[in-house]
């Protein structure tokens, strides 16, 4: 039994269950006998086990090899191993001991031997400088400096080498020696410029005093600083005499006089002392330093004498405005010649001690302290632009229209903020610069009020004005965020957060969105004759529902010909999408508004208005494919059917017969759904139930109402119902609808938008603009919200927000939202429609893109952080940064791409924001616009990720790794990156001619279709150089603006396409003058822009004066390779070589892509090709680091 319970189920195992055990043993009632059996059988096995461990722990206890012997024994053999290591490390020592013996002699020879060369060698060093030392005392008294330099720079260096061997007496005589040899070579030369200068023999001593320059710069900068000094205060020494701040040649009347003097002062020195000293010396900038510092302290003092005059009279504001004016002007001057040359490399490492002085702010920070009367001229010249932008037409006579042309005046005013801004950051960036950015944000207000909405207004504009307005208000939307970054980067950084344009960009989007709405009016008012046709027909005697009814063709055919029109020069996707929404929410209120005015309807009325309903949803539905000719997205079918499907509610409940009552009643509790008597009686009164049959059925809907069924099922009004039928909603559709001229109206005043003539023009009061400035901040941020995408700016993001969810939430919101003033209360009256509390629901999510600029707004989180680090960053904006972006953002390499503000003079975009249309970009087979194809490449960049920063990389460091680089205006904040794609493109080559630094922008541009359209070349004769398709182009563009324009060829024939030549030269307004060039540009000088131009004959070298308003360069371009010039290789031409094949550069890790390496092709479509081959060389690039 024992072997048999041990083999079943052991006692010591694991798992082992006394009670499982017992009832093995006992699983018969008959084995209870056995009990006694088991429990001996127990104890034997007990006692057998006890004996067995008792036998074991005394075997263990008296075993011979127990752990105490271990122990002794391992303390043995542990002191035996010490012992044999130190008897090993005894041996070692003696050993090193026998070999130094043996090896002593050795070391001491080589001692000997090293100390020997040694001696040898400064001996001969000896020799060499004391016969260098005899020669240059002889050259130094034969005045011949050129030997002079290279041994004086030989006599330093091995003086050098002894400067530890001063200690004995024969090296220190020698080191006097040479220093007082020194300065007798300082003071000689010294002496020489004196004596030449004093007697007027710098022209004949010119080849010695030259030589003399060289030894000045062997002898350091010191000796250098001491000449220079010298011959600064020589020049300038009869500035000061004759115009000391306390004579009258030094007041202010006299300013010009002292520029006038500086200039004739520096072309004598050009003309006879410039060629005297080398150029690294950059002595003109010395002499212009010396000269700005030396006017600046006059002019502080002149200024704060006359601010404290003793008869009590202040300056004259006028004639401290000129000075100011005519510093800022000289300043600039100075700016651009000594920045032509000298700039060209100082983005790059190599060219950081090079940098020249920066006279910006040099002379006019002595204005500083009266800015505040600069700021005040500003002012009073914005307020009268205003009047005169106010009075110009949207179009100017006789200019071609274009969808994507904004407002003359826009741009205008845009130039003049530009200019504004960067004088005043110059001269102050602190309080000066605030009280500019107020000054700036108040006219902002005032060119949102007095110009834009003004051409919203009156008896409503066309299609054309509206368009503009919208690209106007949109441009300046987003160049109103740009404007205020920019002046946060230019400003003390205390002062930043006190900078705020948010409320002025939110009004300019409240302008577009109410040019949106005028635009959709337009359609309304072609329609206004279908829809009396529907309420004309007698909806209460149909016998059966058909098809669509007849006035649902001729409803179709107005909307789609005036949304083909609208659409036609509506460029922008999102607006067009806007506009559609917005179209098809009116027109659906529209049919809901006169189905009202129908009544009564009966059943079949109803089943036929469904009927209409269907076919007009259908066709609705293709509204946004004019735009594109494309199929409608799906969203935008969704948003039709929502808008469309308000509706049916009521349309089907008008279908059920009104006897028996019970039907009537289940069908609105159950369509309708709502607890309204009002409303109930309304279904009642469109059907035409008679006065006295509506009381019976009043009676069932309270009692049906009230039923168990509809308990939580019922809202308290339905928001369809609700407000039909009002006393503000019986008129006819055109007195409710609103439209985006009278919303400005209503927005200035109640007292212009009733009454006309003379009224109608006049300017708001302060009141008034305060009233209508917050409220058009209020609906730009209303109609600011969900930017997500054109899918999602309505509702929820997959669009199950119905229209009647919209509306309920409306219904507590829209006038809190946009917080409309109650003064006057006619505003308040006519804004508190039901039709405009739709249309503004509907109008939410009104988006705006970037027009002229494609600048985004980016928040805080879309700005690199400081000292950020990235994988890969793509310099350039156009089609190979963007593609490059796609390709990298799509491997999930997270790229950011600069962008650039106006680098290398061209908005973000490159050379195709200045392209008119571009016709051979594959996917577009009508063309499409320059602007409008980078929009697109940029939103597709920015949809994968791409993190697009617009500021410009200004200096670039590829000799250590990671890449080191930082941009203009965080010039101290140096981010870091493992791969660069460079993309900058290139710019539009100058020709240099007599003239072009002084007309250059007045009068003299590199792009026509940036500068075409301004005032300044209007109806003027203008001429082109150029022979290439960009000049065929351009002359052909400028025929829209000028009265004539002639083309200068210089060889016999035009380089352009022959599609692009036979255009031209059948041109009525264009005249090709072949062999012809230009050799001088003339104007009145001064501020004045350039009216005449010198053309030469090039076969017969005859020059004839021509009058020219405007001229026009379009010879070609030069790579913007100046970031990386000295780093990268680059061709004679100055574009980055590659490996051919490859996007890769003289660097690892650095890919050039676009123009700014194909000097061959210079197409969009071949910049792209390459941006696609940096983005995957970049991606295996990064791979093989990982």
């Amino acid at each position: 039994m024992n072997g048999g319970l041990g083999e079943a189920l052991p006692l010591d195992a694991a798992d082992y269950d006394a009670m499982d055990h017992l009832n093995l043993l006992f699983s018969q009632p008959s084995a209870i006998s056995s009990i006694s059996q088991v429990s001996q059988t127990l104890r034997a096995r007990q006692k057998q086990l006890t004996d067995e461990i008792e036998a074991l722990e005394s075997a263990q206890a008296y075993k011979p090899d127990s752990s105490l012997e271990r122990m002794q024994s391992a303390q043995l053999e542990l002191a035996q191993l010490f012992r044999k290591i130190e008897t090993v490390r005894s041996r070692a020592i003696e050993t090193e001991q026998n070999i130094t013996s043996m090896t002593a002699d050795i070391k001491r020879l080589d001692g000997t031997k090293r100390n020997l060369t040694l001696s040898m060698t400064a001996l001969k060093r000896l020799q060499m400088l004391t016969t260098a030392y005899e020669q240059l005392r002889g050259l130094a008294k034969a005045r011949q400096y050129r030997e002079c330099a290279g041994l004086l720079q030989a006599v330093v260096q091995l003086m050098r080498h002894f400067n530890s061997y001063r200690s004995i007496e024969q090296i220190a005589t020698l080191s006097r020696e040479v220093s007082e040899l020194q300065r007798q070579l300082l003071e000689q030369i010294c002496e020489d410029f004196e004596m030449a200068f004093a007697k007027a023999e710098v022209a004949a001593n010119k080849a010695t005093l030259v030589e003399a320059c060289y030894v000045m710069d062997a002898l350091g900068d010191a000796a250098k600083s001491r000449l220079t000094t010298w011959y600064v205060n020589t020049e300038l020494r009869e500035y000061r005499q004759l115009f000391r701040g306390n004579d009258e040649a030094g007041s202010l009347d006299n300013i010009g006089r002292r520029y006038a003097w500086f200039k004739r002062m520096m072309k004598r020195h050009e003309d006879d002392h410039a060629m005297l000293f080398p150029a690294h010396w950059r002595i003109s900038e010395l002499l212009a330093t010396a000269f700005c510092e030396g006017t600046r302290d006059d002019f502080r003092g002149i200024l704060e004498r006359s601010m404290r005059r003793a008869d009590g009279n202040k300056a004259d504001v006028n004639l401290l405005l000129s000075c100011l004016q005519e510093t800022l002007d000289f300043e600039q001057g100075l700016e651009k010649r000594f920045s032509s040359e000298a700039r060209a490399s100082i983005d790059t490492l190599s060219s950081v001690e090079e940098r020249t002085q920066n006279f910006g702010g040099l002379i006019s920070v002595a204005f500083e302290p009266y800015l505040s009367l600069w700021v005040e001229s500003q002012d009073r010249q914005l307020a009268s632009m205003m009047p005169k932008y106010r009075s110009q037409p949207p179009l100017p006579p006789g200019e071609e229209f274009s969808p994507q042309a904004v407002m003359t005046s826009a741009i205008e005013l845009f130039h003049f903020y530009k200019l504004t801004l960067s004088q005043c950051a110059r001269l102050s960036p602190n309080e000066s610069l605030l009280d500019l950015s107020k000054t700036l944000a108040k006219y902002l207000d005032e060119y949102a009020q007095q110009v834009l909405l003004h051409k919203l207004q009156g008896s409503g504009p066309s299609v054309q004005d509206a368009v503009l307005v919208l690209n106007t208000a949109d441009f300046w939307h987003v160049n109103t965020n740009q404007l205020e970054d920019n002046i946060k980067k230019r400003i003390d950084s205390e002062l930043a957060p006190k900078v705020d344009l948010t409320s002025q960009s939110d009004a300019f989007l409240g302008v577009a969105s109410a040019a949106v709405l005028a635009l959709v009016h337009m359609v309304e008012l072609d329609c206004e004759g279908v829809w009396r046709e529907m309420r004309n027909t007698n909806w209460s005697s149909m016998d059966s529902a058909g098809d669509q009814s007849s006035y649902v063709g001729e409803l179709v055919e107005h909307v789609d010909d005036k949304a083909r029109e609208i659409l036609a020069v509506v460029t922008k996707q999102q607006y067009a999408r806007a506009f559609c929404d917005h179209l098809v929410e009116h027109l659906a209120t529209t049919f809901i508004n006169n189905m009202v005015q129908c009544r009564p309807i009966s059943e079949v009325g109803a089943q036929q208005m469904l009927v209409d309903k269907y076919a007009l949803t259908k066709s609705f539905g293709k509204l946004l494919s004019h735009h594109n000719a494309q199929a409608a997205p799906s969203s935008f079918v969704r948003r039709v059917e929502q808008s469309m499907n308000r509706m049916d509610p009521l349309l089907k409940t008008l279908q059920v017969r009104a006897s028996p009552p019970e039907g009537l009643v289940q069908a609105y509790l159950i369509h309708i759904a709502d607890r309204s008597d009002s409303n109930f009686r309304k279904i009642l009164e469109l059907k035409g139930v008679r006065k006295k049959d509506q009381a019976h059925l009043m009676e069932l809907f309270a009692v049906h109402r009230e039923g168990s069924s509809n308990d939580n099922k019922l809202v308290a009004g339905s928001a369809l119902l609700t407000p039909l039928m009002s006393s503000t909603g019986l008129g006819s559709m055109s007195a409710a609808a609103l439209d985006g001229g009278s919303l400005g109206e209503k927005l200035l005043s109640a007292a212009r938008d009733m009454g006309g003539g003379a009224a109608a023009a006049a300017v708001p009061s302060g009141v008034e603009k305060a009233t209508m400035n917050e409220n058009l901040r209020n609906i730009g941020k209303f109609f600011k919200k969900d930017f997500g995408g054109l899918g999602a700016r309505f509702g929820k993001r997959d669009g199950s927000v119905g229209a009647e969810e919209r509306q309920q939430r409306f219904a507590s919101r829209r006038f809190d939202r946009l917080r409309i003033s109650a003064t006057p209360s006619i505003v308040t009256a006519k804004l508190n429609a039901t039709r405009i509390g739709r249309t503004l629901w509907s109008s939410t999510g009104l988006s705006t893109a970037a027009l002229t600029f494609g600048f985004k707004k980016q928040s805080a989180q879309q700005q690199p952080a400081r000292k950020m680090h990235s994988k890969v960053v793509i310099i350039g904006s156009g089609p190979a940064a963007h593609t490059a972006a796609v390709y990298l953002s799509r491997a999930e390499l997270k790229p950011i791409l600069y962008e650039g503000f106006m680098a290398n003079g061209t908005a973000p975009g490159g050379q195709l924001t200045t392209t008119t249309e571009v016709e051979n970009y594959p996917g577009f087979d009508k063309g499409i616009m320059g602007q409008e194809l980078m929009d697109k490449m940029r939103a597709q960049s920015e949809r994968f990720g791409t993190k697009i920063v617009t500021e410009t990389v200004t200096k670039l460091d590829l000799s250590q790794r990671p890449f080191r680089y930082s941009t203009e205006f965080s010039p101290n904040e140096t981010h870091t990156a493992d791969a660069v794609v460079v993309a900058t493109g290139a710019s539009a080559r100058r020709l240099n001619l007599k003239g072009e630094e002084q007309y250059w922008q007045k009068g003299i541009s590199a792009c026509a279709v940036c500068d075409g359209a301004l005032p300044l070349f209007r109806n003027k004769p203008l001429y082109v150089i150029g022979g290439g398709d960009s000049a065929a182009e351009e002359a052909t563009f400028l025929t829209k603006y000028a009265s004539h324009v002639t083309v200068l060829v210089r060889r016999d024939a035009l380089r352009a396409s022959k599609t692009m030549a036979s255009r031209l030269l059948a041109h009525d307004k264009v005249t090709v003058r072949f062999n012809a060039s230009a050799t001088e540009i003339r104007g009145p000088g001064g501020d004045g822009c350039m009216s005449h131009l010198v053309v030469k004959d090039n076969v017969t070298g005859k020059e004839e004066v021509v009058e020219a308003s405007g001229l026009f360069y379009a010879v070609g371009h030069d790579p913007a390779t100046a970031l990386v010039k000295g780093q990268l290789e680059m061709d004679a031409e100055g574009y980055i070589v590659t490996t051919p094949g490859s996007a890769s550069t003289s660097v690892a890790g650095v890919f050039a892509a676009g123009d700014v390496q194909d000097k061959r092709y210079r197409q969009a479509i071949t910049s792209a090709g390459t941006g696609c081959m940096a983005a995957l060389e970049a991606e295996r690039y990064l791979a093989e680091m990982e």
